[in-house]
């Protein structure tokens, strides 16, 4: 199992807008080959971070070369006050 994380900085008032995209977005990127799951979480300090799960790195690298994390992509970083941090994961234990 491979795992992102995204620290993500939003412009001030833009969350609504951006959660709802984000809800948008996952019908589509849900349909891709190897997706497990994509979340928004929020900390008690209320920063923001993408949690993504793939079965494969290779798996979610193919759905960020598509044209749907392209479209995507454009959509959700226009609510973003900064380009997005990624962290990446191999699960070693379950």
């Amino acid at each position: 199992m491979f795992v992102a994380i995204v620290d993500i900085a939003l412009k001030p008032g833009t969350e609504p807008d951006f959660t709802r995209a984000f809800l948008d977005s996952n019908k589509e990127i849900s349909k891709s080959d190897g997706f497990v799951c994509r979340r928004l979480l929020k900390s008690g300090d209320g920063s923001l971070r993408v949690m993504v799960e793939y079965d494969s790195r290779e798996e979610f690298e193919k759905m960020h070369q598509g044209e749907i994390h392209e479209k995507w992509h454009k959509i959700l970083t226009s609510h973003m006050s900064k380009m997005p941090s990624p962290r990446f994961f191999q699960v070693v234990a379950q």
